[in-house]
């Protein structure tokens, strides 16, 4: 069975990432709320649900079924672990991509970075920069907000 991954490539199920979610968000609870038995009767569960679909199913639609499960077996502090966990892990992935968009600018040479904090300049005003080797200073314009 195949799941799509968040870039929409698909990649094989692998049952232990659930397993291992679900053990970080309920070490991280305020007391450990299931067994592992239970937790792996959790992911087991899933895989059975998207097996069933017969289809590729999303990171989120098993993320989604992960969190129903949880709360079906009454742990609701887990739950909201869960929860937790996901919303920093998409923090993280956030993150992530703004820094892979910085370090595409940065691999523009100086021409095009000057070509475009000019343009800024022409838009947003009220700055100056210096470029020296290969870093870039923004410095703020006398009289401007």
């Amino acid at each position: 069975m195949k799941i799509i991954k968040r870039n929409g490539s698909e990649e094989v199920f692998d049952i232990n990432k659930i397993i291992k979610a679900v053990k970080k968000a309920d070490i991280n609870s305020e007391e450990r709320s299931l067994s592992d038995g239970q937790i792996e009767d959790i992911a087991e569960y899933v895989e059975f649900k998207c097996n069933k679909l017969n289809r590729a199913v999303s990171v989120e639609e098993i993320q989604d079924m992960v969190e129903n499960q949880i709360m079906a077996t009454g742990a609701f502090e887990l739950a909201k672990s869960y929860v937790r966990y996901r919303y920093k892990r998409s923090l993280v992935r956030k993150a992530n991509t703004t820094d892979n968009r910085i370090l595409s600018l940065i691999e523009y040479n100086n021409e095009d970075v000057k070509q475009i904090l000019n343009i800024l300049q022409d838009v947003v005003g009220g700055f100056e920069y210096e470029i020296r080797n290969n870093e870039i200073t923004l410095i703020k314009k006398e009289g401007s907000r």
